[in-house]
């Protein structure tokens, strides 16, 4: 009994050897470029045909509730994988069990400038019986990084692509303290 103990503690300190021999061989990685959600873009709310625009008159009120990122560095340009989390709430009148809406995945640099920026198509699918549906999509942006500049120098901005019109409504509404109209 005791030699079967004196094996499994053997064991057991040769994994903990490896597995501090195996991390220190590793160099930590840089810190990942900043992820953001423009506030002004933060939310999209979509409109029944017409000129109405109370909340009876709402097709769809979409947000992007959260953005996660994780990364890779390989040699002069860093990899970033973005988990984008959607949420959206259909109006009562809408009855399409489906909604595409444009959103943007943009790269800034230390100044501010746009480095990149694509616009993507998202899906939000309605359940049958129910108003509400969540979306994670995940995005890959791989970022060549200047000779003067880190990773953690850029920032990956998302938000939604908006029209003229849904932009003035998202200041409106952010003004008069409106974040959500739909329950």
């Amino acid at each position: 009994m005791q030699k079967i103990y004196y094996t499994y503690k053997l064991i057991i300190i040769l994994i903990i050897c490896i597995f501090f021999i195996s991390s220190c061989s590793q160099k930590p990685q840089p810190p990942c470029p900043k992820a953001m959600v423009l506030s002004e873009a933060s939310s999209v709310t979509t409109f029944m045909p017409g000129k109405g625009r109370d909340i009876t008159d709402i097709e769809t009120e979409t947000f992007i509730n959260q953005v996660v990122r994780r990364c890779i560095y390989k040699g002069s340009t860093v990899s970033v994988r973005t988990l984008i989390k959607f949420e959206s709430t259909k109006g009562p009148r809408y009855k399409k069990n489906i909604k595409e809406l444009n959103f943007f995945v943009a790269v800034l640099d230390k100044e501010e400038n746009i480095v990149g920026k694509e616009i993507f198509t998202l899906e939000i699918p309605y359940t049958k019986n129910s108003r509400k549906s969540q979306v994670l999509d995940n995005i890959e942006q791989i970022i060549p990084i200047k000779p003067s500049l880190r990773g953690l120098d850029y920032t990956i901005l998302v938000g939604f692509q908006l029209e003229p019109l849904e932009l003035i409504y998202n200041k409106q509404q952010r003004k008069s303290g409106y974040k959500k109209r739909l329950p």
